[in-house]
């Protein structure tokens, strides 16, 4: 993903201010501007690109890679792809969230989901899980997806998703059980057996670190007012309206674990519609 990741930070940007201290966490990330357009449209060629990294498993990955075959790597991962409506389904602001995870955080694939849906049956649970090393200590990240045009519906949603996943019991129950048996970490690895014991349940649950990364998007007016990241205006309006959105993410009760980190991730597009309707064009053209 070297090349992948180069052009994801020449793309997106965390905004560079520091929040109200609050409960959670808060990444704000914007897109540049070129020739006085906001990029949104390259999220499109972005996520065409990686396609294959988010929906195949590293294994595959490398084969296909070794052998050249390009046609079918894509093939496979374009087959993965949830056939529900645009609207309806989430695979590409999980796609999105893996990016993020991978570029700003640093994190590795613990398990591909995506592999695990089925036509248009999606998968119970986190919308990804991820997993780094902190102190020689492995953290799982289990994240949400609210790939929406809204923001108050996507902040809705997402709370209704954390108030269901985030608990003991479908967090070690249902979740766990789900991902244990397709880890894809390599059995070589020092870490491979202590996730494995994590996954089984054999460690005590209250001494697990599990970080929720939320990715929300949604339609921002003031995004077409401006033409340059780096002039006064744009950090003005941003700034008000990472505030605000915070403002409202931290207004919000929510009952989980002390172990448990919230991570807020909020990017702002000039129209979801416009962007999920193009993705959409490029997935018909490839099925």
């Amino acid at each position: 993903m070297k090349w992948l990741t180069k052009r994801i930070e020449g793309l997106i940007f965390k905004f560079s201010l520091t929040l109200t201290k609050g409960k959670w966490q808060h990444l704000p990330l914007h897109l540049d501007y070129e020739a006085g357009k906001y990029r949104q449209g390259e999220l499109k060629k972005i996520i065409n690109d990686a396609l294959p990294h988010f929906a195949l498993t590293p294994n595959e990955f490398k084969e296909y890679t070794k052998t050249g075959d390009d046609g079918e790597k894509y093939r496979i991962a374009w087959s993965r792809i949830s056939k529900r409506h645009k609207y309806s389904k989430g695979d590409y602001g999980e796609l999105l969230l893996f990016l993020i995870l991978k570029v700003f955080f640093k994190t590795e694939t613990l398990v591909t989901k995506v592999k695990l849906k089925s036509g248009n049956q999606e998968v119970l649970g986190y919308d990804c899980a991820h997993f780094t090393i902190e102190k020689d200590e492995p953290i799982l990240w289990l994240g949400e997806s609210k790939f929406y045009a809204n923001f108050s519906s996507a902040l809705t949603s997402a709370f209704d998703s954390l108030q269901e996943h985030c608990n003991v019991t479908f967090t070690k129950g249902t979740e766990f059980s789900i991902l244990e048996p397709n880890i894809e970490v390599n059995k070589n690895s020092k870490y491979y057996m202590e996730l494995k014991t994590i996954l089984k349940g054999v460690k005590s649950f209250d001494k697990l670190k599990i970080k929720i990364p939320v990715f929300i998007t949604y339609d921002f007016d003031k995004i077409k007012n401006h033409k340059d990241i780096s002039s006064v205006d744009f950090f003005s309006d941003f700034q008000t309206e990472y505030e605000a959105k915070r403002k409202s993410i931290e207004n919000k009760t929510l009952k989980i674990p002390s172990n448990f980190e919230l991570i807020f991730i909020i990017l702002p597009l000039e129209s979801v519609k416009n962007l999920k309707d193009e993705i959409e064009q490029l997935e018909a053209a490839n099925r």
